[in-house]
């Protein structure tokens, strides 16, 4: 019996309307002619459906585990609970790990905070995933995040806002939510987030705790949505194998307590610091409107592993049902769509450009600092918007806290979030950024901060 084609060819009302959608004007026997042309490529999907598509490994036993109930769950800030050990010993061995529910763990549910993608079960482990386990350590299931990841507060997460573990109806900070309300309530030891606005950083720093965005490059985005294989020059080794202790660096930032430590403080200006969130908002809106939606979350070009069953499911949950998306996604590819129809890209361009520069300047200013300090947010944490609020507030406060954490993911430098202090019962974090490559200095310069006391959960 014949095998039944996946793929069809295009019939000449299609070639038609596609030829129109791109402005061409065609006759039928245009279309005829190009639809023969066409035949002989798609025999080559017709062969790729006859391949075996290689599958990574799954290397540990684990339990498919459950959704936890209301009583379990007081913050929402869990979407799944499961377990899956790791080998007996290593450097994690003992800890608890949950993991941001972006990332693709084999067996166990994954919705990314969004209603288009609820039902979807990975098939793979993300690379991540297996370093943690490898090293010893123990996942104890997924943490709710906020709508495809597309809000630094907590109010979009589909399975309900998640809530601020030191303020009851505040916001926890996002899109890595539940990442960090379960470390700060002790649930969890550590937690894996994401962060491409400074969704690391904002949830730790409003529920007190530390957070860290590696230099770009550091890490593996293998199989996390919206990440894939990262094409940036990597250099996993060496970033946090030196300087583990000892005193704190020489000189650092604005005025802080490092004096206490014996560090150099000054106070320093970096006026082109103030344009990082224009140029982050010129690569962010278009880009993640191409990549996220338009790409289906993983985009062309990228070399690495492909999750063809999360493009499947991912594809027909926004693409059938785009009125579910979050008022914050739908004003981002709207935006975005906007954007790359009138001025055909040269905005991203211009902003990637740009940042390139903005990187410059920091670099210029680490040249002479081991470090720079400032505040991680701009504000105490804010109320969760009420159900009935208007679309404007709605998106304000998922979007209004990202000035000083985004340019930091434009260039790419090493940025941490260090508990500093509390107001009005809310924690307050001081941002420590480095030199690229030097993740080892800003911890330790955290470390070092730590030892006075300054501030407890």
């Amino acid at each position: 019996m014949a095998k039944f084609p996946t793929v069809r060819t295009p019939t000449i009302e299609e070639v038609l309307d596609i030829a129109e959608g791109y402005g061409m004007t065609i006759t039928v026997e245009d279309a005829e002619s190009y639809r023969g042309l066409m035949e002989g490529t798609i025999a080559s999907y017709h062969r790729l459906d006859d391949l075996d598509e290689p599958k990574l490994p799954v290397k540990y036993p684990r339990s498919t585990g459950y959704r936890p109930p209301p009583e379990e769950n007081p913050y929402n800030a869990w979407y799944w609970k499961s377990e899956v050990k790791g080998r007996g010993g290593g450097p994690l061995k003992g800890k608890r790990v949950v993991l941001k529910d972006n990332i693709c763990l084999a067996g166990v549910p994954m919705m990314n905070g969004a209603t288009v993608l609820e039902g979807y079960v990975p098939d793979i482990d993300a690379t991540v995933v297996t370093r943690i386990l490898d090293a010893g350590g123990t996942i104890i299931g997924k943490a709710a995040n906020t709508y495809l990841c597309f809000d630094g507060g907590s109010a979009t997460t589909a399975t309900g806002m998640v809530e601020n573990p030191h303020k009851k109806g505040y916001t926890s900070g996002g899109s890595s939510a539940g990442s960090g309300v379960l470390v700060a309530i002790g649930e969890a030891d550590m937690a894996l987030g994401g962060d491409q606005g400074g969704s690391i950083r904002m949830p730790a720093c409003w529920c007190g705790i530390y957070g860290h965005k590696p230099t770009h490059g550091t890490g593996s985005l293998h199989r996390d949505l919206p990440h894939r294989a990262d094409p940036r020059p990597h250099r996993p080794d060496g970033a946090l194998g030196e300087r583990r202790g000892g005193p704190a660096p020489a000189r650092s930032g604005p005025r802080q307590r490092f004096t206490e430590l014996g560090a150099t403080v000054d106070e320093i200006s970096i006026p082109m610091h103030l344009d990082g969130p224009h140029i982050w908002n010129g690569i962010a809106v278009e880009g993640a409107t191409a990549m996220m939606l338009k790409g289906n979350g993983f985009g062309t070009n990228w070399e690495g592993y492909y999750a063809t069953s999360l493009i499947d499911a991912y594809a027909r949950g926004w693409r059938s049902r785009p009125d579910d998306l979050s008022e914050t996604v739908k004003t981002v590819m709207m935006l975005g769509e906007y954007m790359h129809r009138n001025y055909h890209g040269r905005y991203y361009a211009k902003a990637q450009n740009l940042s390139r520069r903005l990187r410059e300047t920091y670099d210029a200013v680490l040249a002479e600092y081991d470090v720079l300090a400032m505040p991680t947010l701009p504000m105490l944490a804010t109320e969760l918007p009420a159900p009935d609020c208007s679309r404007e507030h709605y998106v304000d406060v998922a979007l209004n806290m990202l000035a000083n954490t985004c340019p930091f993911d434009a260039t790419g430098h090493p940025a941490m979030t260090v508990p500093c202090g509390k107001a009005d019962d809310s924690p307050i974090g001081m941002m420590l950024i480095g030199k690229r490559y030097d993740d080892a200095t800003v911890i330790q310069a955290a470390a070092a901060f730590e030892t006075l006391g300054v501030f407890r959960t």
